[in-house]
């Protein structure tokens, strides 16, 4: 993080209110980069927006989202603007969209588990968390493409006892991420955002939230060039 960082976010900060500075912070001390999340090619507009806003209300500040076939589109009446307080990665350049997201997240240091129905290796209550994981689901019709059932590290599913073999995506991702954020949390204790990573989030947020706020980055660097 460049020297003037922190203080560019005072300057920013003194444009929020006392409370949106306060909620900054008590937000940033529950986010996560141990657990990031990628889903491949989701068709429903509802199921997309869904997953956006279950991240953020679980502090996974990472979204990866591949598309092959279809757009990936997030409706504000149901993501609720989740999508503006989390990192968002899209793949829709390549010509395996899903073999790129998987060599980026590889070359990070993740665990690649793949989420489908029916497997029995973990569920949400035992996957191991002692090292970074990136979650991986599927499509609403077809679910994870070979490309990543064939390259994951682990495969984890739900376990269900009804005649339906699957959830729902975005009820997946949601039981999935709470049990996982909590087990994190109590057992697991690397798992915060390092204090230059915080940094950069509170003038993310800020320069994000405050009227004109690229605007008054733009100034505040001009008065020191």
């Amino acid at each position: 993080m460049e020297p003037l960082a922190e203080e560019l976010y005072a300057y920013l900060k003194s444009f929020l209110t006392p409370n949106r500075a306060a909620l900054f912070e008590e937000v940033l001390l529950e986010r996560t980069r141990h657990i990031v999340v990628a889903v491949e090619d989701l068709s429903k507009e509802q199921n997309a927006s869904a997953v956006v806003r279950t991240c953020d209300c679980f502090g996974i500040q990472e979204l990866h989202i591949v598309e092959e076939n279809n757009p990936y589109r997030v409706s504000n009446h149901i993501a609720k603007g989740a999508e503006k307080w989390l990192d968002i990665t899209t793949y829709h350049q390549e010509e395996n969209n899903s073999q790129a997201c998987l060599k980026t997240l590889k070359e990070k240091g993740y665990t690649i588990v793949a989420t489908s129905p029916g497997v029995k290796q973990f569920s949400p209550t035992n996957l191991p968390l002692d090292k970074p994981i990136a979650l991986f689901f599927g499509g609403e019709r077809d679910g994870l493409s070979s490309t990543i059932l064939e390259q994951a590290d682990a495969q984890l599913c739900i376990p269900m006892v009804g005649f339906t073999e699957s959830f729902n995506i975005s009820v997946s991702a949601a039981i999935t991420l709470y049990e996982l954020t909590n087990r994190l949390k109590r057992d697991t204790t690397d798992w915060k955002l390092r204090p230059e990573d915080q940094l950069a989030l509170r003038i993310k947020w800020a320069t994000q939230t405050i009227p004109h706020g690229e605007k008054l980055v733009k100034k505040f660097y001009d008065d020191r060039s």
